[in-house]
Order: structure tokens, then C-alpha cells, then sequence
């Protein structure tokens, strides 16, 4: 709990300054319509429960997003150079949030022949934690090498929208398009400077995606969906330029919908949890069943196929189950099967904090010459394909699921 309660904190900061940016040139309703959509975006579930550093992120680009729309006074923008420093040292790809606002304070500058320099300032100052850590993220690049399970790509870009705004990937797409030609076509008319350059941040932010799939690309590294999160920050600020633009019934049925879809969210999710809601549901307790269900041989150690199964149940098991449970690794064919050996490279590092059972393929195999696999049915999951063109006999010894359990011998 007190790990997660950080996030928590983060999603409710986040939500607040949304709202406050809003609300300085809507009335009160529209600013909470609007910012009410973050409910529906991954930032709310999974990550503002989760021990992760990406609500946090998200909450200090939005506590930036709060600063520079007042940057005109010289407090807030030290606050908007400690927020942006903040998100950094929380995370190294917050960069990526750096760009719109550095798309904006350009488009000042194109557009008036002045610059800012205080701001720039404190961008760069939101550079420093890079800066101290910039050998960590040199290692981190080195150990992972050239097969990182995230490669940057155009799919992998699409695939980001589609998952921040839950929906098909051309829908998704094409609502943030229309959301940033909606933005971009009122530059003209604003009469306030600060509002053209919220258009500009605006667009930066639903163009994130995109900016961390050529910055990756460019730098060879990874790019998972979550590492460009705050893109959902555009999402709130895009629907405010776009109701701008109707009456008042329009605004009414966009409210209607919003209250709709987290009325029908919240409730599937709390009928899924009815019947474990308010108890301690291990991981551990489906495989042991599943063990124990198995009409012999269970005295063998358990292979854990996929590497993400094998940690918490390392970690949760009792001390008995625990010396079972065991990983075997091979970045080689790792590569081969899954197309990346990151887990592989990752299990035997954590050896360091946890105590875990991980070893290579063939010591542990010399060692013993039978032995049970779990398999979970995770994108991970490689472990059967691989024994069985290695010519290994697997018997089927009891099945709940996607999870299977199997009697592995040698050929």
C-alpha cells in the first residue's frame, strides 16, 4: 500500500492541475468534463495503483503544464523548471514531454521575435537529473543491447493510441488528428499569446507518441506505450478546444458520455472483484492447486516457463514451494523464440536483490535429467516450443486454464 500510495497521490495531483488548466478559460463544468476523460485512460487503470513511476511523471508535467500557463510571473517559472526536473529524476523518457513545451515557447518566438529566456532556463534545468544520470542510462542501453523487447516501431506507435484511448488503432489515430486540426485551426484567432501557445502544447502532447518513436529510433533504444504516458495529459486539453467550438446541448451530451463510460467502467471492474474483494488472493495459490492436482511425480522441480510468472511466485510462495520453483534461462534462443533476451538478461541480474533460483538452460538440465514446466500461456511463454524441437518428451500432467503443467524428460 505505501508503495502505490504515491501513485495514487500522483493520478489526484495530475487530475487537479488538468482541471486548473482548464477551468482558467472555461466555467468550472466544462473544465471538470473535460478533465474527468483522464478516468479513461490507462494513466487512472492500471497505473495510478501501481508501484510504478508513471503517474508521478504524469503528475509533474501536469503540475508544469499548471506553471507555464503563468510563467509570466517570475515564481512560477522556477516552479515550472523544478516540475519538469521532478518528472526527470522520477524517469529518464519524461524528455519526451519536454517537446511541447518546447513547441510552444517556439511558436512564440516565430511568431512575436521574443524570446524568453527565464523559460528556456528552466527547461534546461529539467535536463540536469539526465545529466547526473546519463552513465546509468549508458549501462542500461549496454546490457540490453540490441534486442530490448521494445522496439521502436510504426505498429508499436499505432498500437500506443490505440491503447491510451481503448480503441482500434484508425479510430484512435483519427481522433487525436481531429483533435489537434481543431487545436491548430483557432492560432489565428486568439487574440492572447498564452492561448496560442496552449495550442501548440496541445498538439505536442498528443503528438508524444510519435516524438518518442523518432527520438528512439534515432538513439536505438526501446519504446513501450507506458514511457510516453503523458500523452493522455493532450487528451483532456484537446476535448476543451473541440467544445469550444459547439453549444451548449453539445457540451451536455459530451458530459453525458463521459459519465456514462466511467458509470459502466467502474462497474464491470467492481463486479469482477466482488468475489475476492477484500481478501488476500496469492498468486501462488492456482499453481499449487494445479501441482497438486497432478496424479505423480510431484517431488520435481517446476520449471517456470515465463519469467514474469516465475517472480512472484518466487516471491509469494511459502519456503517449501519456493525451493520448487525455478527459472532457466538462454539469451540465445530467447532471441530465436521471442525475438528478445531482455528477461533473460534480467532474471539473473535480480538475483542480486531476491533470492531467486535462476540458472542456464543446459546446467540445470545436466543436473536434472527430469523435471516439471508450468506454462501460463504469457507472451513469454516459450519454454514448450523450445523442448519439443529439442526433441525433450513432454507428458500433459494436469491442465485449469491457460495453465498447463507438464512431465519434461530428456530425450
Amino acid at each position: 500500500m505505501a508503495y502505490r500510495l504515491p501513485s495514487i497521490a500522483g493520478f489526484c495531483v495530475a487530475l487537479w492541475c488538468l482541471f486548473a488548466v482548464i477551468r482558467k478559460r472555461n466555467r468550472a463544468v466544462f473544465a471538470l468534463v473535460c478533465s474527468a476523460t483522464l478516468l479513461l485512460t490507462p494513466l487512472y487503470n492500471p497505473y495510478a495503483v501501481e508501484a510504478r513511476p508513471y503517474s508521478m511523471v504524469a503528475a509533474c508535467i501536469a503540475a508544469a503544464l499548471f506553471c507555464y500557463q503563468r510563467t509570466v510571473r517570475p515564481l512560477w517559472v522556477v516552479l515550472f523548471g523544478l516540475s519538469l526536473a521532478a518528472s526527470e529524476a522520477l524517469y529518464f523518457y519524461a524528455l519526451f514531454a519536454f517537446v511541447p513545451f518546447a513547441m510552444a515557447e517556439s511558436a512564440l518566438v516565430w511568431k512575436e521575435r521574443r524570446v524568453r529566456w527565464g523559460v528556456w532556463l528552466a527547461m534546461g534545468f529539467g535536463l540536469v537529473p539526465l545529466a547526473f544520470s546519463w552513465t546509468v542510462l549508458k549501462a542500461y542501453q549496454k546490457f540490453y543491447g540490441a534486442r530490448f523487447w521494445a522496439p521502436a516501431s510504426l505498429v508499436r506507435t499505432a498500437s500506443t493510441y490505440a491503447l491510451f484511448l481503448k480503441t482500434f488503432a484508425p479510430i484512435a489515430i483519427a481522433i487525436v488528428a481531429i483533435l489537434s486540426v481543431i487545436a491548430l485551426r483557432g492560432l489565428d484567432e486568439d487574440a492572447e499569446d498564452s492561448s496560442r501557445q496552449e495550442r501548440w502544447l496541445t498538439v505536442g502532447l498528443l503528438a508524444l507518441p510519435v516524438v518518442g518513436y523518432a527520438v528512439t529510433k534515432i538513439a536505438h533504444g526501446g519504446l513501450a506505450e507506458r514511457y510516453v504516458l503523458p500523452m493522455v495529459l493532450g487528451l483532456p486539453l484537446g476535448f476543451a478546444w473541440m467544445l469550444g467550438q459547439f453549444a451548449r446541448r453539445a457540451v451536455a451530451l459530451f458530459a453525458g458520455f463521459v459519465l456514462i463510460a466511467v458509470t459502466l467502467q467502474e462497474g464491470f471492474f467492481w463486479k469482477a472483484e466482488s468475489g475476492t474483494f477484500g481478501k488476500a488472493v496469492s498468486p501462488v495459490d492456482a499453481v499449487e492447486r494445479l501441482v497438486d492436482s497432478a496424479p505423480s511425480r510431484l517431488d520435481l522441480p517446476i520449471v517456470v516457463s515465463d519469467g514474469h510468472d516465475y517472480v512472484p511466485l518466487a516471491y509469494y510462495a511459502s519456503p517449501d514451494w519456493a525451493k520448487r520453483f525455478v527459472s532457466v534461462v538462454d539469451p540465445e534462443q530467447a532471441v530465436v523464440y521471442s525475438g528478445s533476451d531482455s528477461l533473460d538478461k534480467q532474471l539473473p541480474a535480480l538475483q542480486c536483490c531476491l533470492p531467486l533460483q535462476v540458472y542456464g538452460f543446459h546446467n540445470f538440465t545436466e543436473a536434472h535429467p527430469a523435471f516439471l514446466l508450468y506454462s501460463g500461456g504469457g507472451d513469454w511463454d516459450w519454454w514448450p516450443a523450445r523442448l519439443l524441437h529439442d526433441g525433450y518428451t513432454l507428458q500433459l500432467l494436469a491442465a485449469a486454464k491457460n495453465n498447463r503443467l507438464y512431465s519434461v524428460s530428456h530425450p
